[in-house]
């Protein structure tokens, strides 16, 4: 946001943070900026003396006067250059540092706002304290210095004479840290944060940045007395992944927890791979009985290689498989005949896209019973419905036996947004992603 980036300059460039209207829309640029930044200005009774000179920048018009009842604003080094204003061109705006100060703390999560008084030619002043936790109290300062010795002075000050240890000192931006300032405030575990990179425009209100939440994961982790040190959450928000012989789950930023490797589990994994995708169920069926080839395959690879089962008891779940080549034979066997439908999908050969699916129901059958998951599909009968019954029997099992009781919500989610029939599909929110890559074991 350029606008606001040019406002936090420049209220480390002015420190009577006042000016007349024309040259605060100067430096605020229109849009969002501008809209925000008006919230914050108050009208002053003393008529402005200096203006924006729009032919040269860096030579303000001064020396109001009036003639003929218009305003006039004049270069004092360039006769010829001048400029008519309205009435209200001349009123001074001063930066409202209470409005300002309301404003961060609303837009900065768990900041509430400092009822202390302000004076607004102060350079430092505390806007309010971060709680991390009920009854804990983290100051939060705003330092406005025009230059580093300034802040280096203002920075000192809090950093010696506070009485408890940890703080946190914003600054507009980065203009004026310095090496020295900023390993000062990590020995005194004081955390250093430029507001140009945690707030940010929204309408005609601040709204903090992702970047807000990551100052304050590294601020936890400095053994402040009082608050607490939570591990940084590196996981994803949403996870349906493999990890051992059972399924890594986690819905919404919740606590992951672990599925058994159930044959439903295996066909919910291959819908969220494919959102919004609408997949005939023996696709699904088969996708899922491959990835379980891959994933025993996998599995059995690592304890050859020296990976002992027992640092992850799940890997115990597979069973004991005694015909590996055969497990890799149905593998290619159901890849090729995957292959072969959509060939006969595309040739519109419906008798050859239905014996492709009683060859595919019988491979995936021989895959689960190899690998000791159940599920079996039955050769008898309407093959198309036996498979759609046996995927929304398997989904539906997963989700009330084990999803539902540990994750009401994740259940919930689940039973709204797969739809069923031959032809089955998941569609999520907007913005909804999930991570289904396999944890690998390092």
């Amino acid at each position: 946001m350029p606008g606001m980036v040019r406002f936090w300059e420049w209220l480390e460039s002015r420190p009577d943070r006042t000016a007349a209207l024309d040259e605060w829309q100067q430096v605020l640029g229109g849009g969002e900026s501008i809209s925000v930044a008006q919230r914050f200005l108050q009208p002053l009774e003393t008529p402005s003396t200096a203006y924006p000179n729009s032919r040269r920048r860096g030579f303000p018009l001064n020396n109001a006067c009036q003639r003929d009842g218009d305003i006039l604003a004049r270069d004092e080094t360039d006769d010829q250059t001048g400029s008519s204003l309205l009435d209200g061109g001349v009123v001074q705006y001063r930066l409202c540092l209470n409005k300002l100060r309301k404003s961060i703390c609303s837009a900065l999560s768990r900041v509430c706002v400092s009822q202390e008084e302000i004076d607004q030619n102060a350079c430092s002043i505390q806007i309010g304290n971060w709680e991390p936790k009920k009854s804990i109290l983290i100051p939060v300062h705003l330092l406005m210095c025009t230059s580093t010795d300034e802040l280096k002075v203002e920075v000192y000050e809090q950093i010696i004479f506070r009485k408890r240890p940890g703080a946190i000192l914003l600054t507009p931006t980065r203009m004026h840290w310095r090496e020295k300032i900023i390993d000062a405030v990590r020995l005194y575990n004081t955390l250093l944060v430029p507001l140009c990179e945690v707030v940010e425009a929204d309408g005609d209100t601040l709204r903090q940045t992702p970047v807000w939440e990551e100052y304050l994961d590294g601020f936890v982790l400095m053994d402040i007395p009082g608050v607490p040190q939570k591990p940084i959450d590196r996981l994803p928000e949403n996870i349906f992944r493999r990890n051992g012989g059972g399924w890594q789950v986690r819905f919404c930023k919740q606590e992951p927890f672990t599925i058994l490797p159930w044959l439903g589990a295996s066909y919910i994994h291959v819908l969220l791979s494919s959102p919004c995708e609408s997949m005939p169920a023996i696709d699904i069926v088969s996708k899922a009985a491959i990835d379980c080839c891959d994933h025993a395959v996998r599995t059995h690879d690592a304890i050859d290689a020296g990976l002992e089962s027992a640092t992850n008891p799940l890997l115990e779940t597979l069973g004991h498989i005694s015909d590996w080549e055969a497990i890799k034979a149905y593998r290619r066997q159901a890849t090729e005949l995957l292959a072969d439908m959509e060939r006969a999908r595309r040739d519109h050969d419906n008798v050859t896209e239905l014996q492709i699916e009683n060859d595919l129901a019988m491979i995936t059958g021989l895959i689960n019973e190899a690998i000791g998951i159940g599920g079996r599909l039955k050769q008898a009968g309407n093959k198309r419905k036996n498979i759609s019954d046996g995927f929304r029997n398997n989904v539906k099992r997963v989700i009330n036996r084990q999803i539902r009781e540990t994750d009401p919500a994740l259940a919930q989610h689940l039973d709204e947004s797969i739809l069923f029939g031959y032809t089955p599909r998941y569609i999520p929110k907007p913005g909804l992603t999930w991570d289904i890559d396999p944890v690998r074991n390092e």
